[in-house]
């Protein structure tokens, strides 16, 4: 539970570092912090605290974007749901995998914002100068997926290091040989 908690306040940070950072910087040399934590979240956390998870970074990243309300919570549960299937197929323990992994989601996530603007609002245009900038974003995302997986991974070995050393304590009554 409190890997949860923990990876949640993270991935808040990390929304509105990347929505801070994109008044200055423009977004596709941005990585999607929301995404890589959603997929971090199906890799670390347990099933139903990671959806609760990945929902709640959805929902943070359609505050501080100009998307639709639920836009991004639904495309992170389905996220979630893609990241969590193929960890049973696919070892994610190599960085490779991990950062082809990111900039597959993120192309992914690209295109099911776009059907789901479209589904919506009827007639969404799709503007192909834009192709490029959504590689370039997802390669950011790539690069950064590895860095983003181990500090999950990091934070779970400590909170579980520390569980292990309470749970190690005896206390009898009696002195023990």
């Amino acid at each position: 539970m409190w890997l949860a908690l923990i990876w949640l306040m993270v991935g808040a940070l990390g929304i509105v570092l990347e929505a801070a950072l994109a008044s200055s910087i423009p977004a596709y040399w941005l990585p999607d912090l929301s995404l890589l934590a959603t997929m971090a979240a199906a890799l670390v956390l347990r099933p139903m605290q990671g959806l609760l998870v990945a929902c709640l970074l959805g929902l943070g990243a359609d505050m501080v974007s100009d998307a639709l309300v639920g836009q991004h919570a639904f495309m992170r549960l389905f996220e979630w749901l893609v990241v969590y299937a193929l960890a049973g197929q696919i070892e994610f323990r190599r960085w490779r995998r991990q950062a082809v992994a990111g900039f597959a989601l993120l192309l992914f996530d690209a295109l099911g914002l776009f059907a789901l603007s479209w589904f919506f609002l009827g007639s969404f245009s799709f503007v192909w100068t834009e192709l490029g900038g959504w590689l370039l974003r997802a390669l950011a995302t790539g690069v950064f997926a590895p860095l983003v997986i181990g500090l999950a991974q990091l934070i779970g070995r400590l909170l579980s290091e520390q569980k292990a050393r309470r749970e190690l304590q005896l206390r009898t009554r009696r002195p023990v040989l």
